[in-house]
């Protein structure tokens, strides 16, 4: 983000008692290849500003992308995934597309599907 910008957040963030980094861009090293702006959602639009959000299935893939073995990642993964509307096998493929280089790893299939069954996501039933 540009140096104006963060001011412009930091008085936004004045006027409206939220935090200083309400607005960021600290996901941007996370986007998948293949992220397309135009599947965001227009959550703010009014005379210059506009801030757009990545539709759930791509926050997903992302912080699937980004999960560390200690932190609130898997509880973040747990919460969103009924949000986000994909199956266990849709995650893992779109994740294998958004992240051609990124090393193969056997488990992260049966990781992905621990992450469904402690959620509230309810799957087709063919699965």
């Amino acid at each position: 983000m540009s140096q104006e910008l963060i001011e412009a957040v930091a008085t936004v963030a004045n006027r409206h008692g939220l935090a200083p980094s309400w607005l960021n861009d600290s996901a941007a090293p996370f986007a998948p290849w293949a992220f397309l702006v135009d599947r965001c959602e227009v959550l703010i639009d009014v005379p210059r500003l506009r801030v757009l959000g990545a539709a759930w299935d791509d926050v997903l893939i992302m912080k699937i992308h980004a999960a560390r073995a200690r932190s609130q990642d898997r509880d973040d993964l747990v919460a969103m995934w009924p949000l986000a509307g994909l199956s266990p096998s849709e995650a893992l493929d779109r994740y294998q597309q958004g992240y051609p280089h990124a090393p193969e790893d056997e488990f992260l299939l049966g990781w992905i599907e621990a992450i469904a069954d402690e959620s509230t996501w309810v799957g087709p039933l063919d699965e």
